[in-house]
């Protein structure tokens, strides 16, 4: 505190005992005996206690150990998505025309 009563600094940061980060795109590979089984794309919420909230295109999935999860980009501040490529008459192209599965491409 200065002498007129008002802080020298800002509040410290806080930290996580992990290196992800809210908004990073992250790849969730969720064992068959755990309840969120299988594999999850999409944007990652942290927590301080270390369980993620994942954001994938089907939906919101929660309470995803940081074990199983790998960084696919970090968070930049821009927004993300994927998305099929349709022509003007309506239809997806050819090079787009896969298959995606919980956010995978396959």
């Amino acid at each position: 505190m200065t002498d007129a009563g008002f802080p020298r600094t800002k509040p410290k940061a806080k930290h996580f005992p992990h290196a992800f980060r809210t908004g990073d795109i992250v790849r969730a590979a969720v064992p068959a005996r755990l309840k969120n089984a299988g594999v999850h794309v999409g944007r990652m919420s942290a927590k301080a206690k270390g369980g993620f909230t994942i954001y994938t295109s089907r939906g919101k999935v929660t309470g995803i150990g940081k074990n199983y999860c790998r960084i696919l980009q970090y968070a930049d501040g821009y927004g993300y998505a994927y998305a099929k490529q349709i022509d003007a008459y309506g239809q997806a192209s050819p090079a787009q025309n896969k298959e995606y599965i919980n956010g995978i491409l396959h």
